[in-house]
């Protein structure tokens, strides 16, 4: 009923735009418009990674592991405190931080306590407005995500934008997305994700590359002006006012 009333249904990726198709809306009316990154916000910036890194008591060998997200179900965020508790033996320490708020929060408070995790190894952060900051003083980033309402998630998109090696959960067509330039495991698996952020730990130049390769390919086609100039096209080009 919606799709007949219409002219065009914007979709925020590949894989909505199949949904929108599955359940019957004509091809012809749906477009992809990837969601644009402002490259100017999300970019490393060291003075800022120097002074995060201090806040959180890190050292120039510690490796700082990011999740921004929210505490609420389907994000998956409460596989954290096991993923910090997988790589607490590791040489050298890996701290895991998490940059959110929701319901959720008490209950992952509390696997955290059973893990025994201190906060030298695993820290809530709360809601952050200054995510540019964080992803720049971080050594890699998480997705956890089980992929219920997802389209395209866009934390993943800013991490990479700031050249920070990534793991996500293969969900909402993130491997056909991102497959070639962060590592992609299955959803709700608790020992893939520290199993990849060792295998990123233990190869530094196959982690550069993929971050190297993941900026390029983000500032390629995810930035605002092509969002913007692709709605215009969209609009003006068919004859939509």
């Amino acid at each position: 009923m919606l799709a007949s009333q219409v002219d065009v249904l914007f979709a925020v990726s590949r894989h909505v735009r199949d949904g929108l198709i599955d359940l019957g809306v004509p091809e012809s009316k749906v477009q992809v418009n990837l969601i644009g990154i402002d490259f100017q916000r999300y970019r490393r910036d060291d003075a800022q990674r120097a002074m995060i890194r201090s806040q959180l008591g890190l050292g120039a060998e510690d490796t700082l592991i990011l999740v921004t997200s929210h505490f609420r179900p389907g994000k998956g965020v409460e596989l954290m405190p096991e993923v910090a508790a997988a790589l607490r033996p590791r040489k050298g320490r890996c701290f895991v931080a998490v940059a959110a708020e929701g319901p959720k929060r008490a209950e992952i408070e509390a696997l955290a306590a059973g893990h025994a995790l201190g906060p030298d190894r695993f820290r809530l952060l709360g809601r952050r407005d200054g995510i540019p900051s964080l992803l720049s003083a971080a050594d890699m980033f998480m997705l956890p995500t089980d992929g219920r309402f997802e389209g395209l998630p866009v934390g993943a998109l800013e991490a990479l934008a700031c050249g920070v090696p990534g793991i996500v959960t293969d969900v909402s067509g993130l491997r056909s997305e991102l497959g070639a330039i962060a590592m992609v495991v299955a959803p709700g698996s608790v020992s893939a994700l520290p199993e990849a952020a060792q295998l990123l730990l233990d190869d530094p130049d196959e982690a550069a590359r993929m971050a190297t390769a993941a900026q390029e390919m983000i500032r390629a086609n995810y930035s605002v002006e092509k969002g913007a100039s692709d709605l215009v096209a969209a609009y003006f080009g068919s004859g939509l006012r």
